[in-house]
């Protein structure tokens, strides 16, 4: 458990759209996109004032009383540094293609006709099978997942978003809406295997692994396409027996024998590990109809490490286009307006971007001068150079964060503690429990408070409800370790701020406080008024120390990372 720091200033660099893709929850789905977030900030915060406090200070101490801490410790740390991905201009693309649709959601051009074609978005339905045999034998099976064809509506999916597993989108480029369709009937009153190729049921199973009893309902893809001889054609994990029941029931009908629900006894995966178990099925319902009139077929292997049932085995998908939506003509060559109105970038934007991040050389900007008319037609000439620049600094922020997080982790761990200041240390429990006792209060007619800090904390901390006085004592004893070490690396380093220069620093940070809210909000506040607010001296200081330390320990391991 870390604290959570108000810092001091919010100054916004530039804010760009945000826009995300919404990611379907199926297996074959990749688990994240290439599209950076395109906000970026400078320094740091608070937007809210903090609380004050009248607890004794750890910086009047004399903190090598109470910890000893190695600069071995904190200059190499034994933490993993990651590897990010390069932001390279593909990103930036993909960035813009996003944007684009939607600012012109209003306008895309909708065809029933026409083929797929990279950044188009597309209306898919799909069901996948792998092959759990070789490429000599090869042996497809269905997957838990791996169909949308129930989905009252079909997926949207942009070609070049990456959201399906690498390859996929790809192999759908050049596919016609005219060369695939499927009909999909739900609730309706049709006869299975007569009106339809494949239906999907309902179900309750149970089975049993390790001796332990399993059970629970599902949907699924039963598949009944037979040729002139009557046998079954279709590849589905469900027997004859059960495929045969299902011919001539309607829509909304159950299974039945003798008038009663009836049971059958499978063998096919269900744990999604692709090995067979023993299922009881029960209660088996007709909930929809599908016919598939043309499909495409794709061959789109899962990659390798996917997860441990599909990772690297070759993989086969279905899929019908019901439609294609495609940007208008206007999108492809952004104006001036929607670059600075939609995007956000003007001139003193470029401007705003220096040193290894500069968009604008020294010559360039010189010779722009006051033009505006140069001044628009540089931005619209640099906008991509810029949002690639403000993508690499917001990666680099990002990554800096996430090692700061396992740094703070591992620093609790490595320092030394000889002892705690008791006045300090008793402080922090209490005010741990007060706030817990505070929270508390809007729960404690459904939990009692034991299972309100068990939830909120954790049982590491709360193992039972006599371990809740022990637990804030640990809770206040981590808090305690992580500042001790903060402001014991910012001692050794030159980073703090010495005690004859703590109120003329202070009030300086507030002066800068002061000019921020006016410029950002238009908001005038006096430095009593945010004093009484809660940004004290002692709060700009502890901040000061903080951030000054995560910005030399961020700097310093950020410098050994490999962007790849």
């Amino acid at each position: 458990m870390k604290k959570v720091l108000l810092l001091i200033l919010l100054l916004t660099l530039v804010v760009l759209a945000s826009v995300g893709c919404d990611l379907l929850d199926l297996p074959f789905l990749s688990k994240g996109t290439t599209t950076a977030e395109m906000t970026t900030t400078t320094t740091t915060a608070a937007t809210t004032a903090p609380a004050t406090t009248e607890a004794p200070w750890l910086l009047d101490l004399d903190l090598s009383d109470y910890v000893a801490l190695d600069a071995e410790d904190y200059k190499n740390p034994a933490i993993s540094l990651p590897s990010p991905e390069a932001i390279t201009p593909a990103d930036v693309e993909d960035y813009l293609v996003d944007l684009k649709f939607k600012v012109y959601k209003d306008s895309l051009v909708s065809l029933t006709s026409g083929t797929v074609a990279k950044n188009d978005t597309v209306l898919l339905r799909y069901r996948g099978e792998v092959n759990i045999g070789t490429a000599d034998a090869p042996h497809f099976v269905e997957f838990f997942g791996g169909s949308n064809y129930l989905d009252s509506a079909a997926h949207s999916l942009r070609i070049g978003s990456n959201s399906f597993i690498a390859g996929f989108e790809d192999a759908l480029i050049g596919i016609a809406i005219e060369e695939t369709a499927i009909t999909l009937e739900k609730d309706a009153d049709k006869v299975v295997g007569v009106s339809g190729d494949v239906a999907y049921v309902t179900y309750k199973y149970s089975y049993t692994v390790e001796g332990a009893a399993r059970s629970g309902t599902q949907s699924d893809r039963v598949d009944l396409r037979r040729d002139p001889d009557g046998n079954y054609t279709g590849i589905s994990r469900y027997s004859s027996a059960l495929r045969d029941a299902l011919l001539g029931l309607h829509t909304g009908e159950y299974i039945k024998t003798g008038g009663e629900n009836a049971a059958f006894t499978e063998s096919f995966d269900i744990t999604g590990d692709l090995v067979p178990e023993a299922v009881t099925l029960t209660d088996v319902q007709v909930v929809g109809v599908v016919t598939e009139e043309r499909v495409a077929v794709i061959d789109v292997p899962f990659p390798e490490g996917y997860d441990e049932a599909l990772g690297g085995k070759s993989a086969r998908w279905y899929v019908a286009i019901e439609r294609i939506d495609r940007l208008p003509a206007e999108a492809a060559e952004p104006s001036y307006t929607f670059v600075s109105e939609e995007i956000g970038i003007t001139y003193d934007s470029l401007l705003a971007l220096t040193g290894e991040d500069a968009v604008l050389t020294e010559a360039e900007i010189s010779a722009i001068g006051e033009d505006t008319e140069k001044q628009k037609a540089a931005v619209l000439a640099s906008y991509k150079d810029y949002i690639l620049a403000v993508m690499r600094i917001n990666q680099k922020n990002e990554v800096k964060e996430a090692v700061w997080e396992d740094f703070a982790d591992y620093i609790i761990e490595a320092i030394t503690v000889k002892g705690y200041p008791e006045k300090i240390r008793a402080d922090y429990i209490s005010a741990f429990r007060e706030s817990a006792e505070q929270s508390y209060l809007q729960y404690s007619s459904y939990y009692t408070f034991y299972e309100f800090l068990a939830a909120y904390y954790g049982t590491t901390y709360f193992p039972d409800e006599d371990a809740i006085d022990a637990g804030f004592e640990r809770i206040a004893e981590i808090e305690l370790r992580y500042e001790m070490a903060v402001y014991a690396i910012a001692e050794a380093e030159g980073l703090g701020v010495a005690e004859g220069e703590r109120a003329s620093t202070a009030a300086a940070e507030r002066r800068e406080l002061i000019e921020y809210y006016k410029s950002a909000h238009g908001t005038e506040y006096t430095e009593t008024e945010l004093i009484e607010g809660g940004y004290t001296d002692r709060y700009l200081i502890e901040s000061l120390y903080f951030s000054r330390t995560k910005d030399y320990i961020t700097d310093l391991l950020f410098s050994r990372i490999t962007v790849e």
